[in-house]
């Protein structure tokens, strides 16, 4: 009985199934918060507050929040080379630039600003994580080897790379080169990509080569924690030893390890280090003008409001007077006319004349304006400073100093 309803009833399970797909992938996009961003056809991205998605529904169950990613990446800047400490947040940097891009070229809305840029690639290559194989014989640098083989085989300028921890696995001294001589190739290959590492060389190769450029996960040194904020512009220090020191080291292991690193490399690293507080110093400086800037537009916006409600309230006193003075003007030449009348009537009998006078005096004195004595202004010739509220001189105009520049002063 069923059989020739087959097709219909395979037809209705299709569509039954393409809507339940659609409704789970908006149900996730409401989890994690995402938006859609502007497509482009180029191989270049612009996150604007990205977030891990993982992490986005890891945290909201602890009632955490997540730091956002900015970072774009494009013809002109197309590697984003990152360092800084351990457990800084680089790999979830990396992680959440490739994750992305692979939810949205498979169909799913993104955690990131709707302002933010996504464009295609034809391919995504990554390593990350430990590949070794005991079947394979591979150790971990030989699985990181063949995987550089064949990105660098088959990347073109619409490949993403991902590779974490870049050159680890064998000797420094052999091992950054290697790396070096594989990053130099896939620059000219122009492939667009996030890479993590901690060697220094590389931070040197990035900083003079085109299209390559560093970055660093920003760290506060003075209480020894990660701000997990992505500065771009710069490399990072890996903070070892003051880490170390954090966690209870002993004095004598460090300071041989210094001695051994050497001091050239010490340099670098302090260098590092104060370039990084100079850094977040800059950053939170610049976050106290953003905030400072806004209460001034507010400050401006809220004068222009009292300005604008003065003016029309100027507006309606002046006709409310002008109409109470043709009201007394009116009512004052009724009761001379009236005066006049009488007096006639009186046949301008001495005392009755005097009386109306008076009384024309008094009904003429309750609409009269007394000048009221202005108070003696009392000037403070002490220096004026941000903050201080001054009045001009010969108005009743007052506010307040936001900026002193010389002889000049900013109010509001």
């Amino acid at each position: 009985e069923l059989r020739p309803y087959t097709p219909i009833l395979l037809s209705y399970h299709g569509f039954l199934t393409k809507l339940d797909f659609v409704r789970a992938k908006a149900l996730f996009a409401i989890d994690i918060q995402a938006n859609m961003p502007v497509l482009l056809k180029e191989a270049k991205t612009k996150l604007i507050n990205a977030k891990h998605p993982l992490l986005l529904l890891s945290f909201a169950a602890e009632k955490k929040t997540v730091v956002p990613l900015n970072i774009h990446i494009n013809e002109n800047l197309r590697i984003v080379l990152v360092s800084g400490p351990n457990a800084g947040g680089k790999s979830v940097c990396m992680k959440t630039v490739g994750l992305l891009q692979m939810m949205l070229q498979t169909g799913l809305l993104v955690p990131v600003d709707e302002a933010s840029e996504m464009g295609i690639f034809d391919q995504i290559f990554a390593d990350i994580g430990d590949d070794q194989s005991i079947e394979s014989d591979l150790s971990t640098y030989s699985a990181h080897l063949t995987k550089m083989r064949y990105f660098v085989e088959h990347a073109s300028p619409k490949t993403l790379v991902l590779i974490d921890e870049f050159g680890t696995g064998t000797d420094p001294q052999f091992g950054g080169p290697m790396a070096e001589a594989v990053l130099e190739v896939l620059n000219k290959k122009k492939v667009r990509g996030v890479i993590t590492t901690h060697y220094s060389n590389l931070k040197l190769f990035a900083g003079d080569t085109d299209g390559l450029e560093n970055a660093s996960m920003l760290f506060d040194n003075s209480k020894m924690k990660p701000l997990y904020v992505l500065d771009i512009g710069k490399p990072g220090s890996s903070y070892a030893f003051e880490i170390a020191q954090n966690i209870g080291l002993q004095k004598e292991v460090l300071e041989l390890a210094k001695q051994k690193t050497g001091t050239n490399q010490n340099s670098i690293d302090s260098l590092l280090v104060d370039l990084e507080k100079e850094k977040r110093q800059i950053h939170e400086t610049k976050i106290n003008l953003s905030n400072q800037q806004n209460k001034v537009k507010n400050l401006v916006a809220e004068n222009e409001k009292l300005k604008l409600f003065l003016e029309e309230n100027k507006k309606v006193l002046i006709k409310e007077a002008k109409l109470e003075a043709q009201n007394i003007i009116r009512d004052a030449n009724k009761l001379v006319e009236n005066t006049i009348a009488e007096i006639k009537e009186k046949q301008a009998d001495k005392v009755v004349t005097k009386e109306l006078r008076q009384n024309l005096q008094k009904s003429l004195a309750k609409n009269e304006v007394k000048e009221e004595k202005k108070p003696v202004l009392k000037f403070d010739d002490s220096a004026i400073a941000v903050g201080d509220w001054v009045q001009l001189v010969n108005t009743e105009t007052s506010g307040q100093v936001l900026e002193i520049n010389r002889d000049n002063l900013v109010l509001a």
